[in-house]
Parts: C-alpha cells; structure tokens; sequence
C-alpha cells in the first residue's frame, strides 16, 4: 500500500518548481518511477541482471532524523518541499519498484547522541537481534566499529561493485584496513556534500574596505590563510560605538574553535596517517611536523593576533555554525568559514548583499592544490553484523541502486540544479563549487580518529590555547597512535 501511494503522489510532484536564479530558468522535477533523464552527465548503469527481483523483501535502514540528515534516505511525499527532496522521494520508489523490495527508514533523532546509531547495532550484535539491513550514520563514531565485528566487511559483498564512481573513492582508499571496508559513502549521502567546509565572502561589505579579485587569487594560486590574514587585518568596525569587539560590529573574519579549525587539516595538505602498501604508517615525520607547526603557526595568529577575526562563541551542539550564518547575512562578516549546507539556510537565502564561494585556503603558495574537508558527522553506509549472509546480495544491491540513481540523477538535482543553479548567485562561485567538491579529501587519521586516540583533534585544543608546540603533544601521544596502526593493520 505504501510503495502505491507514493508512486500515485510522485505523479503530482511535478508541479514543485525550482527558480534557477542563476540561469532564470524554470526546473521541474522528473516525473514517474522510469529513471528520470539527465543532460549534464553520462547515466553509469548498475551491473544488476536485468529483471532481479526480491519479490517485495524488506529492506530496514537506520539512520537520523534530525533536520541536517532527515531527507537523506526517504521522504514522506507530504514532506517534499524542492527538487532535492523529490529526487529523494522517487529514487526509493524507482529503486522498489526496479528490483522488487520494501524500504523502510527508521529515523532516530539523536540530538547530541552521536554515537546513538552504532550503538544500537552494537547492541542487536551483542543480543544477535537481526533488525536492520542497513545503517547510516555519521563517520566519526562509526568507523571505530570497524575493528569490532559487528558490521560486515563490504568487499564481501559480491553485488556491491566499490570501483563504481557512485562510492567515494578518497575516503575507500583511507579507509580500507587489512580485514577490509567495513563503511563507504559516497552520492547516496547528501551530507558528504552538504558538510564539505568552504569560504564564503560577503560581496559588498567586502568592496568597502578595498578591492579584491578572490576568484582571480584562487585561479593563480594565490588564495593562501596569509592572503586572508592580510585582506581580513583591514576589516573591523566599532558598528555598534560600544567600544567593545562584540558581535554588533563589522569583522573581516567570522571562525570558530571547533569546527573552524578541523578543515585545516585537508586543506593544508597535513596527513597524520599514511600508507606503506596495504599497511597504514605513521605519517608525520620532520618534514610534515615542520608543515604542521607552520599550520598552527598561522591559525594561532589569525585567530588570536588578527585585529578582523571574530571568535564565534561555541553553542551546543554546533549552534555557532547557524549564529555565523545570522550574522553573516547581517553584515557582520566579510568571511565566513562555514559548511555548503549553509547555503540552504534561511540566513543565506534571504540575504540581500551578494555572497561568493571560494575554497578553504592553501598554507602556502608551494602547496600545489586547493583541497577541502567534509565533516566528521557526514554519513557513511555499513551493513550490521546480524544480517544473515543469505540476504547480503539483496542488501547490496540495494545499496548500489540507491548510490546509483544518486549518482546519476539526485547528485544533480542537489549540486547542479539547487547549489549551483539556485545558492550560488554567480558564475564564478559555480566554478569554485566544482574545485571544492573535486578535491575532497579526508585523512585515515581523521577517518579513525577514535582509533588514534583523537589526536587530530588536539589541533583544536592547540588553536583554543594559542599553542603551536605541536611537537611535544605529538611525541607525548606516539604510543598511541602506534597501538591505533597496529589494531588498523591487524597485528593487535
């Protein structure tokens, strides 16, 4: 009954427009359960037999409910609100209806509970309770649980083709361990997207302080956190005549502690993770350890030293993202550090003064490409443990249908049509987009963070205290992170 309605509705949904400012074109969603057609990309088919068909199976996939992550597996046809949402809607109609199986979603709102939906499985594994086919949750407190038997290894999985450009290949070649990959993400999670970190610039508040062709530094290789620095040094104005730096005057930087420091580390090129054949190895010999207090090093003095820099105050559970984007829609900010989702916010979209999109900056002008960073809370997909081995063809395929129609048609739908078409207010921030996107990147070290000890994110502490001593915190976790390598690499 379920799959009939949706099919019904789907044939209305048509009629949910999507204005292109950026072309002023009128977008109408594909209608119907066909694959919809696509003309800005070549359609990869899936290598499922024709007519393969699970006579209706059920397929239960756990994953959150909360409002960044709510429309990334299924939607309620009363729910779809754009072009994004319908994609969604009809890639789990077309997908059942293709190979004859019944999605369910169960979402779980987990607020500050991170770690909410792998424990949940760690729990069916403990009590051998066989509830959900699959999972998807965020990276960060998942990927521990590859060392702990309760999801089953992918590469096992003969209908799951990992070569497909569907998955994302930077995180699968960080991730695979010696026992093999037990998460991957890729076009079927809009959050791998949605989270990638960016700059963005205020247009006009910017050209009143002086005048900057950003699109052109970036081009030459000149968009460096020193370039920044210097542009964001001259930017800072007393708004509010308090005679106090608050967030009622005009700064050239709106950052953070947190999670304004953690896309660093993709975007300056550092590694604390690497790779020696199949085997993971310490990474950060002198040479990265010299890049690496040279990072710190010029953080430390954007953050703390710079006259234009504006700490946004920490708020739960990274409320300071949604309170940079506030006052970055009202003038306050020349920059702003801040994720794409950001874009999709009521903040951005009504925001009057153009805005620019460019990548996180280069440490330097050695450095020899632009380089971005999702956040640790982006989903990946694993399969739990208590699936029996008989259904991990069905589950596969299904993971691969999805991926699929993702990758050919919800993944334009998202970054064609909504961010570049309608987000993005101008051509060459469309072209920033493809550099950032292009050049995602995420290091073993941050995939397993919770295997090393999180000692990646002590650069978060080292930037909250102005400490660039990156050295002697190193040397003090090294034990660590050797124990974290040999666990990884199947000697533990």
């Amino acid at each position: 009954m379920k799959k009939t309605v949706a099919l019904l509705l789907i044939l209305c949904l048509a009629v949910l427009p999507l204005v292109a400012c950026g072309g002023g074109a009128e977008t109408t969603a594909p209608t119907g359960t066909k694959a919809p057609t696509s003309e800005s990309r070549t359609i990869i088919e899936t290598k499922t037999p024709a007519g393969t068909n699970f006579n209706g199976e059920k397929i239960k996939i756990l994953s959150r409910g909360d409002d960044d992550y709510i429309d990334e597996i299924s939607l309620k046809p009363e729910e779809v609100k754009n072009i994004i949402d319908d994609s969604i809607l009809q890639r789990e109609a077309y997908v059942e209806e293709k190979i004859g199986v019944d999605i369910v979603n169960e979402k779980v709102l987990i607020a500050n509970n991170y770690a909410q939906l792998t424990d949940t499985i760690r729990e069916h594994f403990r009590s051998n309770l066989d509830e959900f086919q699959l999972m998807a949750n965020n990276y960060y407190h998942s990927m521990d649980a590859s060392l702990e038997g309760c999801f089953w290894n992918l590469e096992d999985i003969e209908t799951i083709d990992l070569d497909m450009p569907w998955y994302a290949q930077y995180f699968i070649e960080e991730a695979r361990t010696q026992d093999g990959l037990y998460f991957v993400t890729g076009d079927a999670a809009l959050s791998r997207l949605r989270f990638v970190f960016a700059t963005f610039f205020n247009k006009e508040l910017l050209a009143q302080f002086g005048t900057y062709d950003l699109y052109k530094m970036v081009d030459d290789g000149e968009w460096t956190i020193d370039a920044q620095a210097e542009i964001v040094s001259g930017i800072y104005s007393d708004e509010n005549g308090s005679n106090v730096r608050d967030e009622g005057d005009i700064f050239g930087l709106g950052t953070y502690f947190i999670l304004g420091v953690d896309p660093y580390w993709s975007s300056f090129d550092l590694k604390l993770v690497g790779r020696d054949g199949d085997f993971f190895v310490e990474a950060m010999d002198d040479t990265q350890s010299e890049r690496m207090v040279d990072a710190l090093t010029k953080i430390n003095k954007l953050f703390h030293e710079n006259t234009g820099t504006y700490i946004v105050p920490r708020n739960g559970a990274d409320l300071e993202l949604i309170d940079a984007m506030r006052m970055f829609s009202s003038n306050n900010f020349a920059f702003m550090t801040n994720r794409l989702i950001a874009v999709e916010s009521e903040y951005l979209t009504d925001m009057e003064n153009a805005y620019g999109i460019l990548p996180m900056p280069m440490l330097n002008l050695d450095q020899d490409d632009y380089y971005s960073y999702s956040h640790d809370l982006m989903s990946c997909f694993g399969v739990p443990g208590t699936a029996p081995e008989a259904d991990l063809d069905m589950i596969g395929v299904v993971l691969e249908e999805l991926s699929a129609y993702s990758y050919n048609y919800t993944r334009e739908a998202y970054f064609e049509i909504a961010l570049k078409g309608r987000y993005a207010r101008d051509a060459e921030s469309r072209r920033m987009l493809d550099i950032i996107v292009d050049n995602l990147r995420i290091n073993a070290g941050e995939i397993y963070s919770k295997v090393f000890g999180d000692i990646a994110l002590t650069i978060r502490d080292l930037v909250k205290s102005n400490n660039s001593n990156w050295t002697r915190i190193y040397r003090s976790k090294k034990s660590i992170l050797q124990n974290g390598l040999d666990k990884l690499n199947g000697l533990k």
